[in-house]
């Protein structure tokens, strides 16, 4: 993507493609007439500053697109977003934001609650194990090996921040769209959890995280303290070594709210 191009050109651009993506769904093989000529002029790598634009029409016109090419074909996004961090590790003097960081970094950062559900069911499409090509697990291996090295700190950096809170509050209180992101991203290290066993289990060790996530057992909304809940029992599933006196605020809130609908079912 040329850096000089107008936004309104741009905008109109990306939504152009946006809706012919829209119409080619329609059509036998219509998506593919689509993108194949389309990933002959480097379409993902100029998708990628597309993601962070301060328009929000840009931003989700793109996220809809990368969801269609995930539709058509999950195998070759992945197999560009593979490419691209091994090009960038042999050049290290390429500044380019490649596109599965531009992903995680936004799902953080973005202000816009649809924004955040665009692109966290593309980042769980990217990473979800048991819908990658069985007969290509070395690859899938490394895909999500790239992943935990160049992305994984980015995309729990609001676990990190939680974690830094002194002295903790007695109320965590939330906005809707922080809240949303936080329910986001304990379902995300559920899956990750269920399906990356080798990989997430020693990361977890190695940042503290179950610690830290023990933090939102303070928030105030309950949607958020149950999809805590659910993550933390899946550090259990795993056999996480953890000291027991970690999970004495878990047990305390289980106690607490035994009648509460929904929380005793699920703990």
């Amino acid at each position: 993507m040329n850096p000089h191009t107008p936004k309104e050109k741009l905008r109109d651009s990306v939504e152009f493609i946006n809706e012919l993506c829209a119409v080619a769904k329609n059509v036998p093989d219509g998506r593919g007439r689509v993108f194949r000529p389309l990933l002959k002029y480097d379409f993902f790598e100029a998708l990628a500053p597309c993601v962070q634009s301060p328009d929000l029409r840009i931003r989700t016109a793109t996220a809809l697109i990368i969801s269609a090419a995930m539709e058509h074909d999950a195998a070759v996004v992945r197999s560009f977003i593979s490419a691209e961090e091994r090009a960038m590790e042999d050049s290290p003097e390429d500044q380019r934001q490649p596109l599965m960081a531009s992903l995680v970094q936004q799902f953080v950062a973005d202000p816009d609650l649809g924004m955040k559900t665009h692109l966290h069911e593309i980042i769980r499409q990217l990473l979800d194990a048991e819908v990658m090509e069985p007969i290509n697990l070395p690859q899938k291996m490394a895909f999500i090996g790239q992943f935990y090295e160049h992305n994984m700190d980015d995309l729990v950096e609001p676990f990190t921040e939680l974690g830094a809170l002194d002295p903790l509050p007695e109320v965590l209180l939330l906005d809707p769209t922080k809240g949303a992101m936080y329910c986001y991203l304990c379902e995300l290290l559920g899956m990750f959890v269920a399906q990356h066993t080798y990989h997430i289990r020693a990361y977890l060790i190695r940042k503290n995280l179950v610690a830290k996530a023990l933090v939102l057992l303070r928030a105030k909304d309950k949607y958020v303290v149950l999809g805590n809940a659910a993550l933390l029992l899946s550090f259990f599933s795993v056999s996480l070594l953890t000291p027991p006196a970690v999970f004495v605020p878990f047990f305390n809130l289980k106690k607490k709210n035994q009648r509460a609908f929904g929380f005793s079912r699920r703990c």
